[in-house]
């Protein structure tokens, strides 16, 4: 059974994903991880998330949204 997904997260810090994903299941929702920017267009058109978190600590995907 696939969970409805909650959440989008644009990161490549496995570690700070790992601790938003499970505060989010701790809670009753999923976040799926993208690793760039083009996998985040993918996952929210396939996924339609009620949020998307983006880490702004990452050069590579800050550039790449800027363009």
């Amino acid at each position: 059974m696939n969970e409805p997904v909650a959440g989008l997260m644009l990161t490549d810090d496995l570690i700070f994903f790992s601790r938003v994903a499970a505060t989010a299941r701790a809670s009753g929702m999923v976040v799926k991880q993208a690793r760039t920017a083009d996998a985040l267009l993918v996952l929210a058109k396939a996924n339609t998330p009620s949020g998307i978190i983006l880490d702004l600590r990452s050069e590579e995907h800050t550039s790449e949204l800027q363009s």
